[in-house]
């Protein structure tokens, strides 16, 4: 059935909105990944949300509703957050052959759930580091232009209010027509990250 996706800023609440989809409308929970940021690291990004998508895949066969908990496309979005060419354009080829080969897809759904930057700090292990470690307002930047590219439906979340948030996004999913494989959106992907 529906596969969505949640991401947002690293402590925003992500896993906290999943596990409330899980424990109210029986949704299956796929976890983030805890991709790597370094260019030797490339690989293992690249078959780590593999797994997630097939996963995904096989469990909406079996369940009304998957929840990616953060987006298979993450590591290659902090990778240009970040600055990290080398790493991007490593992971660019991996990421771009497994769409081609339909080993990685678009959900169905997108969720971006948010926080403000002081409800951000606050979760943050480092406290007052966080805008070096976590570009959230360049983060939320990259996702509004890249959803408002795609035919896809996004909902807006805002940190503590999970309950209500899971209430809406069931509320308001929409049957819609698989394009999970169209490569048009991974070439829209391929455009922002590419994008000064």
């Amino acid at each position: 059935m529906s596969i969505i996706c949640i991401e947002g800023p690293p402590f925003s609440g992500k896993t906290t909105l999943s596990l409330e989809l899980a424990d109210r409308y029986g949704a299956y929970i796929i976890p983030a990944s805890s991709f790597r940021d370094r260019s030797e690291d490339a690989w293992q990004d690249y078959i780590d949300e593999q797994k997630r998508w097939k996963l995904a895949i096989d469990k909406s066969r079996l369940h009304a509703l998957v929840v990616l908990d953060g987006d298979l496309y993450a590591p290659l979005v902090y990778a240009r957050l970040r600055h990290r060419q080398h790493h991007l354009e490593q992971l660019l080829l991996h990421f771009r052959a497994a769409f081609l080969e339909n080993r990685l897809g678009m959900p169905d759904h997108y969720v971006y759930h948010d926080a403000s930057f002081e409800l951000l700090q606050r979760r943050y292990p480092g406290g007052s580091s966080l805008q070096k470690t976590v570009p959230a307002e360049a983060h939320r930047r990259f996702y509004t232009d890249f959803l408002n590219s795609l035919p896809i439906r996004m909902y807006h979340t805002k940190a503590g209010r999970e309950e209500a948030a899971a209430r809406d996004i069931t509320r308001h999913l929409t049957a819609v027509p698989p394009r999970r494989y169209d490569v048009s959106f991974f070439q829209k992907i391929e455009h922002l990250l590419h994008r000064s």
